[in-house]
């Protein structure tokens, strides 16, 4: 009789043990085919999401869209985001670089740098860390060129990059603009002023001239070269710069880019020089050509 009973209990708590993972099965199934939250979802849906979610997964990324979409003030946009900074996934880099630049915009600066040093050492190898080697450069005067180096290095062209360069007082800083960012705000002066130092030697005036070059500053190009002669590189980008010029500029620019072609018919800055001048109409251009 006892063992009767035991047996009918067993059916029945196997059957409901089934039944409760077949609806907890069916439960994540339904969760799994809803639309993620997008930034074309409702506001209300994901304030609601952010809030009530189960998955949270999907709270963080609601709670990243509205803080994106939002007119929030950074206490707001804080209190949104708290605790959002959890696991290893990019998203939480995200979070932290959020919260960080939050911090430094209500005054916390302790705060944000706990935060940017935190998102450095879990999130190295994501770009969100530029913006972290960034800020900590500026705040730790004794630390900024290995910070800024750090930077231009992982990061080469990266605006927070892009800004210490700008920055920066020494030859490096306007080096680096010249070959990542010669056409970011304030560069071209940047440029003229590392040309004027004494400092600059033969090859580091090349990368300086082909910058100024890149950006239409042929006049300053040329100055900083101090009447030596362009290496190849240097003298495509010259060239491409005058040919953007009036019509006694663009003769110098096709003569320049024959002489390039003549001295190394087979290398590769030869190729570049005739795909310069067959991509230019001017008649300078064609004239050279047809020469060729």
């Amino acid at each position: 009789m006892l063992r009767r009973q035991l047996v009918r209990v067993w059916r029945v708590l196997a059957a409901t043990g089934l039944g409760v993972m077949a609806s907890l099965l069916a439960g994540r199934a339904l969760l799994g085919l809803q639309p993620r939250p997008t930034p074309a979802t409702p506001r209300a849906q994901l304030r609601l999401e952010a809030r009530l979610a189960p998955n949270p997964l999907r709270r963080r990324e609601a709670a990243l869209l509205l803080a994106a979409a939002s007119n929030d003030s950074p206490a707001q946009r804080q209190r949104r985001l708290q605790g959002q900074g959890w696991g290893q996934a990019p998203l939480a880099g995200v979070v932290l670089k959020l919260q960080a630049l939050d911090a430094a915009a209500l005054g916390q600066q302790r705060r944000a740098d706990q935060l940017w040093r935190l998102l450095l050492r879990r999130f190295a190898a994501l770009p969100a860390s530029a913006d972290a080697l960034y800020a900590l450069g500026q705040r730790q005067p004794a630390l900024r060129q290995q910070r800024w180096q750090q930077l231009w290095q992982r990061y080469p062209a990266h605006p927070a990059a892009l800004a210490a360069a700008h920055e920066s007082a020494d030859l490096a800083g306007a080096l680096h603009l010249a070959r990542w960012g010669s056409r970011w705000p304030g560069a071209r002066t940047r440029l003229q002023d590392a040309c004027a130092a004494p400092t600059a030697n033969g090859g580091q005036r090349q990368q300086l001239a082909q910058g100024l070059a890149e950006v239409g500053a042929l006049q300053a190009a040329l100055r900083c070269l101090r009447g030596a002669d362009p290496l190849p590189s240097t003298s495509l980008l010259l060239a491409a710069a005058e040919l953007q010029g009036d019509a006694d500029a663009q003769r110098l620019g096709s003569e320049r880019l024959l002489r390039l072609v003549r001295q190394a018919p087979a290398g590769p800055s030869a190729a570049a020089a005739v795909r310069l001048l067959t991509d230019d109409p001017g008649t300078p251009a064609q004239q050279a050509l047809a020469r060729l």
